[in-house]
């Protein structure tokens, strides 16, 4: 048969026991060509199990367990600042006078007009005392009474008014020194001599900064695991590295609709005063205690179909290369194959030369025969040894653990997960390992006795050249 120099992809048919696995080069001869699968790098770690506290990192900002902005009781111009930012103080202590003349002025002329009245009220008091025994006599008319014990009510009446205008004068000239109101620490200034303040004006903060507190949202799921007193861990930015421990002082009963948390408030000891309001603490809250279990990283675990696996690590023995049919070449013309089952390359082993193939294209049908083929490869000629393969198995997760996430049923100690690279994964898929998975794990001593297994293709996640391929 003629054929022309063309070439066309076809079907390979199977005519008495005749379809291909293996590449042939030429109707001269050539044996078949070995098609290793190659393995997927991968990273791994071994299972194991260790105690674990369910933990949550919440933000809050630290406040004073009291703080108090305070502003004068009457308006003026500052005359004189008594402390500064950082400074101590004690309740009542002064903290700034605001310019008080003018309230020692009103307060004189109140006091002047008291005595006016007071002076009214004795004359008044002096008449009614003298009338008295003559209106009880009827010596005096009854209207002339009346006027009598109206005007001392009427001198009653403006006595006490000036006396209450007089001592509200005086209590303003009072309040022109601003005290502070607790003890504690000065905050914050907010005016300097000479300015203008009044009541609505707030000139100092100032803090009791022992014990601060801090204020965290807690989801309700976890609520039901705190009680008050329990013990937290916190640390803020301007002390890296540094924990500093609180108490849980009160769970708060209503839920934050606005962030759907509870509030819970935590009671933090500063001693040295290094906690300043308005640090923003990280709390570290225990929520609870699950004792030893086996955990993995997040990224170990995959979700399909709403089922959670990871993929197990397992030793194997190593199979055979299988031959692979690429091409089928006679004389100038060559036809490619698409058929690369095993039935094929079994029964191209047992047809030897001579035997019949069909080849079909979507214009012809060819019948060619096989001058030649190939050897199989002899039995052992494959890479001795083992391999690694991965097993997709079902687990079951519970709470997460920071980057890692508890395993309850599934997985037992002891056995290697795949880390990294899962994603390229199948079940009983060819995999390698990088050595560093094994170094890290073995002692010192065992380092060097392990070497060798990169040469088995186990340990190394380097892809093996053509000329290795085949």
């Amino acid at each position: 048969m003629k054929l022309r120099n063309h070439t066309r992809r076809i079907t390979l048919l199977a005519v008495p026991a005749v379809l291909a696995a293996a590449l042939f080069a030429g109707c001269g001869g050539g044996g078949p060509q070995m098609e290793e699968e190659k393995p997927i790098p991968v990273s791994s770690s071994v299972v194991t199990s260790s105690p674990a506290v369910v933990q949550r990192d919440l933000s809050g900002v630290l406040r004073g367990e009291m703080e108090a902005n305070v502003a004068p009781e009457v308006s003026g111009r500052l005359r004189r600042i008594n402390v500064e930012v950082g400074d101590e103080v004690v309740k009542g202590q002064s903290l700034a006078v605001i310019d008080g003349s003018q309230y020692w002025l009103s307060s004189q002329a109140s006091k002047g007009q008291m005595e006016t009245a007071r002076l009214q009220l004795e004359q008044a008091q002096d008449n009614y005392d003298r009338y008295k025994p003559l209106y009880e006599s009827d010596k005096i008319s009854q209207a002339q009474w009346d006027q009598i014990v109206n005007g001392l009510e009427m001198a009653e009446a403006g006595y006490e008014a000036a006396q209450a205008g007089y001592y509200q004068v005086t209590d303003m000239a009072a309040e022109t020194t601003i005290r502070s109101p607790l003890t504690g620490v000065v905050a914050s200034r907010n005016a300097d001599i000479g300015s203008m303040v009044g009541p609505q004006m707030v000139v100092f903060q100032v803090v009791q900064s022992e014990p601060m507190k801090v204020t965290i949202g807690v989801d309700e799921s976890d609520l039901r695991y705190l009680t008050e007193d329990s013990p937290v861990e916190l640390w803020v930015e301007a002390y890296p590295g540094e924990t500093f421990t609180g108490t849980v002082r009160s769970i708060g009963a209503k839920l934050d609709e606005m962030t759907h948390t509870f509030p819970v408030e935590i009671s933090v000891p500063n001693p040295d005063g290094r906690l300043k309001s308005g640090m923003v603490a990280h709390v570290v809250l225990s929520i609870r205690d699950l004792g030893e279990v086996i955990s993995v990283p997040l990224n170990a675990v995959i979700e399909l179909g709403g089922t959670k696996y990871v993929y197990v690590v397992h030793e194997v023995q190593r199979s055979e290369p299988r031959s692979t049919v690429r091409q089928l070449r006679a004389g100038e013309e060559t036809v490619y194959l698409n058929s690369t089952t095993d039935e094929i390359a079994e029964a191209l082993d047992s047809a030897g030369a001579g035997a019949t193939v069909s080849i079909e294209s979507e214009e012809k049908l060819y019948t060619l025969t096989l001058d030649s083929i190939g050897d199989p490869p002899a039995a052992g000629s494959g890479d001795p040894g083992t391999e690694l393969r991965v097993e997709r198995r079902e687990v079951t997760t519970g709470p997460t653990l920071g980057d890692r996430i508890v395993i309850e049923t599934g997985l037992e100690s002891g056995e290697r997960i795949v880390t990294e690279g899962q994603q390229f994964l199948d079940d009983e898929t060819l995999i390698s390992l990088p050595e560093d998975d094994f170094a890290a794990e073995a002692p010192p001593e065992e380092s060097a006795a392990e070497e060798p297994a990169a040469e088995d293709g186990q340990t190394t996640t380097d892809e093996p050249s053509g000329e290795e391929a085949a």
